[in-house]
């Protein structure tokens, strides 16, 4: 429906709009039961071509819903729907700088790691702030297009999380059980850490080193649900 409306504000301003000219456009679509992917909400004003600007966002939006229907289509091993869902999503969602991170670990789940450096450096070349992502892709850093982009010796807690939760995310549990506590061995160490450690652990079915992780993690603060649901979970079997 939303497409439909968008084409419908296109042809009409083709046709003629008012004579004052066009200055905004917005589009609101509310879908059943919530789910994001069928709330649409977007405005945009005060612009000299708000409709292609609108048509922008409309593009990130359903880009986004590709970018999963390609994840999803991966893990459901139907390979050619995932490589034409990522396709269309990445020619609709170029220029959305924020996303190029999820882009570049969708690429890299799918096995395309030239494709995720790819978007490595685009977003960088984009927008120099777009190295706080750097750290996520740790697991790139002996690649000879990327060694000289990711310093991990500047890396802090957050840094080493997101290094930690993308190898996780890949299935590197062995990976991120090694770097994990070489970490905890230099006092590198956070709630967060301890539960990703202790879902490796988990994962690779060494439930008594999960529990100690995930005690630890809980220990550090006892609001990480995360750590506790897991925690929780080991102790039912």
């Amino acid at each position: 429906m939303a497409q439909r409306l968008l084409n419908s504000l296109v042809a009409g301003q083709n046709a003629g709009g008012q004579i004052s000219g066009k200055q905004s456009a917005a589009i609101v679509v509310k879908g059943a039961n919530n789910a994001w992917y069928n709330q649409i909400d977007l405005r945009v004003d005060n612009s000299k071509n708000p409709i292609k600007e609108l048509e922008t966002l409309m593009n990130y939006h359903y880009g986004r819903i590709r970018l999963n229907q390609a994840l999803y289509a991966h893990k459901e091993g139907n390979k050619e729907r995932a490589k034409q869902k990522l396709n269309e999503a990445e020619s609709m969602l170029a220029g959305w700088t924020g996303i190029y991170a999820r882009i570049a670990s969708t690429n890299l789940i799918m096995g395309n790691k030239s494709s995720a450096i790819k978007w490595i450096k685009k977003g960088l070349s984009e927008n120099p702030k777009w190295t706080v992502y750097l750290s996520a892709f740790y697991l790139l850093r002996e690649n000879p297009e990327m060694e000289s982009i990711i310093d991990p010796s500047v890396f802090n807690h957050q840094d080493w999380e997101s290094a930690m939760g993308m190898m996780s995310n890949l299935g590197m549990e062995l990976e991120v059980i090694e770097l994990g506590n070489e970490l905890i061995q230099r006092e590198i160490e956070s709630s967060y850490l301890n539960f990703l450690l202790g879902r490796s652990y988990f994962y690779e079915k060494e439930d008594n080193k999960a529990i100690k992780h995930l005690e630890r993690a809980l220990q550090m603060d006892n609001t990480n649900i995360e750590a506790q649901n897991l925690l929780n979970k080991l102790k039912r079997k």
